[in-house]
């Protein structure tokens, strides 16, 4: 049988089509996932923050409610006021105005980026599939794995070890700014994410990225088989010898 030739010129289409699929899935999941009301709702709740604050819980559901219609694009505003402490007060002071307008453009780009990964990535596959390279791409995926794990576990000793190097690192990375940089004592922002929120989101993150990528595993190592009853190349030229 003649071997297949110019598999090799494929590796590269496969590695960034893999690569596309796990940036693309973990902003995806980031976005659809941390970026909800009820889950910053759950956590405030968790570590206490209306009492701190000294407003009630509805007004800072208030609050979280339209600081996530801003920064997901859906409120001109962010702003709520608030009876803090007997007094009526704008909620957001101008320093964290301008960190959530950091921040709703962070969201925005992550969206563009999103689309344009996912369309990429599904390109990709398609290219790949029909030039009959099913294998090559899912065993190029499940090669991704090894460094995927160790990915996470360096992630996780990190958060583990040092919550606040995490915090500080995330914001460095995402922000080009120091307007993250907020005071406790007069800047409310900081106050609806409490450093345990970040480790958490890193859990609840990793948590739904392993589902879905062994959901995909399970489906490359089902396409990595031969199907059923399908001819393979040396059969077909047995069959074709008189």
């Amino acid at each position: 049988m003649k071997r297949e030739d110019g598999q090799g010129r494929y590796v590269p289409a496969a590695v960034i089509t893999v690569l596309l699929f796990h940036v693309t899935a973990a902003l995806l999941v980031f976005y659809l996932g941390l970026f909800r009301a009820d889950f910053l709702i759950g956590e405030r709740e968790k570590y206490g923050v209306p009492d701190r604050l000294g407003i009630t819980a509805e007004e800072l559901d208030q609050v979280t409610e339209k600081m996530i219609s801003y920064v997901r694009g859906r409120a001109a505003e962010p702003d709520v006021t608030v009876n803090a402490n007997g007094e009526e007060v704008s909620f957001f002071t101008e320093r964290d105005r301008m960190h959530l307008a950091d921040i709703a453009e962070m969201v925005r780009r992550g969206r563009i980026y999103c689309a344009i990964g996912a369309a990429a990535a599904a390109a990709g596959f398609l290219f790949l599939w029909k030039q009959g390279k099913r294998k090559l791409l899912c065993g190029t995926y499940l090669a991704s794995w090894p460094i995927l794990g160790l990915g996470a576990a360096a992630l996780g000793s990190w958060i583990a070890r040092d919550l606040q190097g995490f915090i500080n690192g995330f914001h460095r990375l995402f922000f080009q700014n120091d307007r993250w940089i907020l005071n406790p004592a007069t800047d409310r922002l900081i106050w609806l994410f409490p450093a345990q929120l970040f480790r958490d989101g890193a859990v609840f993150l990793a948590v739904w990225l392993a589902a879905v990528h062994l959901a995909v595993t399970a489906a490359a190592v089902l396409l990595l088989k031969d199907r059923p009853g399908k001819k393979t190349g040396c059969k077909k030229m047995e069959n074709g010898v008189k």
